[in-house]
């Protein structure tokens, strides 16, 4: 595990601190571990140790729960290093190949490569033969088999390839969900897969993706790169509260599982006695049991796990008598902190010395995709403005989609080809209207232009008219525009004439504010007062008037049915989700839309805005 860290970025202990230091040194200090994900971890861990510092003083003991497979036996940490010494010897293997075709040596050109011989040269979505040339020439795309965003796994075991226009046309989908509902194209796909991911001497765990490949549900609440960071971040945290208190155990997350269950802490947050992970809450159930673990718990459990695995275990210690009612009551008092990135975009200066001179350049950091990736290029027809874009004729699905094409002649020739293979299907081109695949897999074009000698040409790409509102010039005197998708926030204030009105502010504009000098929040021309901002991630009492709320004494049972979060943000739509709620898919939301008192009206729900801090005080803002 120390390899995929580098061996001086431990945290070092020394003298027991009043406070985890919070300064510039302190700073570096975390972020020399050189793993966002863990750094990003152990800033907030400090947030919340010095807060509990302030609110209760000293610590006398800490317990961390470290990822349940860190302990692992002989034969085990045997088996990992065989599987390094092989994977090295591999990417020397790999690198040498490289060479020989002329490619320059990177993570990345391992990585295409590795996964091109595994699939022996062919895409596994389309059949398409790749050759050497096309894979390093952007036709081709490493692709994640669980979608990335959804399993967040960037293991190779999750990553294959695909032709850069089909995995375009699948977007966010997994084979099967993108493939499945044709089930005759669907065996062929499983079919080609199995034959393309055999287990061979260089890759012996290809069969294990191919049933990846054709996994019908995946669990993606987890993913190999979390365990990772987890396993780190047990070990870091550890060293880190040492600062602050001698005492810092580190227990194997089996155990808290197991303690949960037999203290009757899964049913409180639901009927079965089963952990759930839809509600937020789980997370302090569990530091709760840990807190609580002693090594006589951890005997008697483990009497228990050998001689009584299926027997309901009614007389298993409780810490004190009344344990689980405790827990219950205080869990329901609990107020969720949800994390908002404040430092999104910063202004960094930088010196850099030339010819014995100093200079100082100042550049605005953002943290954040500032557009949608797509260029288009600007144009002017017949008095109208829009933005035309190159696409893969095949992306084009519907009649609708069809109109977009500049051309005429082909989009012509498309709409000739849709009637000769029976018309629209409910507004959709029927199947095989671009390309009819052969029996070796490959796709063969039925759309032609004539070149310059008369000689027919397959039409495989077209543009394409797009109306962008508000799209941004990404260099002047360059006709590149871009779409800046990303709200960075929303603004409510009052006009002149006292209405309510909203100013929806893009990560873009907040960026040439920043670049500027000018202040994030600004009152449009015909504003007065600011109401409030909305952010992702902001969170608002719901439906509650602000007498209702007496702040000198707070009302637990109250506040938290009306706490919500900023989960969504567009223009005239604000999504508030309850904050306990770990997932987007349940009904704990709220939908606000305009500026009236109406069902979902701003004025029904009366939002207040509010501060949850790391440790779940509230604050009014």
């Amino acid at each position: 595990m120390r390899k995929l860290y580098h061996h001086s970025a431990t945290i070092e202990v020394s003298e027991v601190l009043d406070r985890l230091p919070v300064n510039k040194e302190a700073d570096k200090e975390l972020q020399a571990l050189r793993n966002p994900i863990v750094t990003t971890a152990l800033f907030e861990l400090r947030k919340l140790v010095n807060e509990l510092l302030d609110l209760y003083g000293s610590i006398d003991e800490i317990k961390v729960e470290m990822a349940r497979d860190l302990k692992v036996s002989k034969m085990q940490r045997n088996k990992i290093r065989r599987e390094q010494k092989r994977l090295e010897k591999e990417n020397d293997r790999v690198k040498a190949r490289l060479i020989e075709e002329g490619q320059r040596v990177t993570h990345d050109s391992i990585l295409l490569y590795k996964l091109w011989e595994e699939c022996k040269h062919t895409c596994p979505y389309t059949g398409k033969t790749i050759s050497i040339q096309q894979l390093f020439s952007g036709e081709v795309q490493i692709e994640h088999i669980h979608p990335w965003s959804r399993s967040l796994n960037d293991s190779f075991a999750n990553k294959t390839l695909c032709y850069a226009d089909e995995n375009r046309r699948k977007g966010d989908k997994t084979p099967y969900e993108f493939y499945g509902s044709d089930e005759a194209n669907w065996s062929a796909i499983k079919e080609r897969a199995l034959k393309l991911f055999s287990d061979t001497k260089e890759y012996p765990n290809a069969y294990q993706k191919f049933k990846r490949f054709v996994q019908q549900k995946f669990d993606d609440d987890f993913s190999t790169r979390q365990l990772n960071d987890t396993r780190f971040i047990s070990k870091e945290a550890k060293n880190y509260l040492l600062k602050i208190c001698k005492n810092v155990q580190v227990s194997p997350g089996q155990a808290t599982s197991n303690l949960r269950q037999k203290w009757g802490m899964n049913n409180i947050l639901n009927d079965a006695n089963e952990k759930t992970r839809e509600d937020h809450r789980h997370h302090a159930i569990d530091a709760l049991v840990m807190a609580c673990t002693k090594v006589s718990y951890v005997q008697e459990l483990s009497r228990w796990n050998r001689y009584n695995r299926n027997t309901e275990l009614k007389q298993f210690p409780l810490p004190w008598e009344s344990f689980r009612r405790d827990a219950e009551v205080a869990v329901e008092r609990i107020l969720v902190s949800h994390k908002r990135v404040a430092n999104d975009i910063t202004v960094r200066t930088k010196t850099v010395e030339k010819n014995g001179k100093k200079y100082t350049n100042l550049g605005v950091a953002a943290r954040g995709q500032l557009h949608k990736e797509t260029v288009y290029g600007k144009r002017t027809v017949h008095g109208e403005e829009a933005f035309h874009v190159r696409k893969s004729i095949d992306s084009i699905e519907t009649e609708k989609q069809l109109e977009k094409v500049v051309d005429e002649a082909i989009k012509n020739g498309i709409r000739k080809r849709v009637m000769e293979l029976g018309g629209f299907v409910k507004g959709n081109l029927p199947a095989n209207t671009f390309f009819i695949v052969d029996e070796n897999g490959i796709k063969q074009p039925q759309l032609f232009l004539p070149n310059k000698n008369g000689e027919p040409v397959p039409i495989l790409k077209v543009r394409m008219r797009e109306n962008i509102g508000g799209a941004e010039q990404l260099k002047d005197n360059v006709n590149q525009w871009v779409n800046p998708r990303n709200n960075h926030h929303v603004l409510i204030y009052k006009n002149e004439k006292g209405n309510m009105k909203e100013d929806v502010v893009t990560f873009w504009t907040v960026v040439e504010r920043k670049r500027t000098g000018q202040p994030v929040y600004q009152l449009p021309p015909d504003g007065k007062e600011i109401v409030t901002t909305l952010h992702i991630n902001d969170m608002f009492l719901l439906g509650l008037d602000k007498n209702q709320v007496d702040w000198q004494s707070l009302d637990y049972d109250i506040l938290k049915e009306h706490l919500y979060r900023v989960q969504k943000l567009t223009s005239g739509d604000y999504f508030f989700r309850k904050h306990l709620s770990s997932t987007v898919t349940d009904n704990q939301f709220y939908q606000i839309r305009g500026f009236g008192d109406g069902k979902t009206g701003w004025f029904t729900f009366k939002p207040l805005k509010v501060k949850i801090s790391v440790s779940g005080q509230i604050q009014k803002l």
